[in-house]
């Protein structure tokens, strides 16, 4: 087992509801746990604050020789909250809905 972190080492906790986006050998998997849990309204909606939404990705790789799943990297700071990520083939990159300084975009990750 390998905990997902999602950069955070010190985390005790993870939480994603999201399908985790697989190629190849690689995984990832993006953080769906709320900053803050005292909400006075709809996770959902809160999820689109900048101080509540939740922050992370971590991508993780089979190795067949060790037959170990290894963490590759981490990212603390991105949100994906409330979408699937995908993959390019050709361009080697993750693209998301993210959320950050206020505003909803669509970003790419290599």
């Amino acid at each position: 087992q390998v905990p997902v972190q999602f950069g955070d080492t010190g985390t005790d906790s993870s939480f994603s509801e999201q399908s985790v986006l697989v190629r190849g050998y690689g995984a990832l998997v993006v953080n769906n746990e709320l900053q803050k849990e005292d909400l006075l309204f709809e996770p959902a909606i809160a999820s689109g604050l900048d101080n509540v939404s939740p922050k992370g990705v971590e991508k993780f790789e089979w190795n067949p020789s060790t037959r170990l799943l290894e963490r590759v990297w981490a990212n603390k700071k991105v949100s994906i909250p409330n979408g699937i990520p995908t993959m390019s083939q050709k361009s080697n990159l993750i693209y998301g809905v993210s959320h950050g300084r206020g505003f909803w975009t669509f970003i790419g990750l290599d």
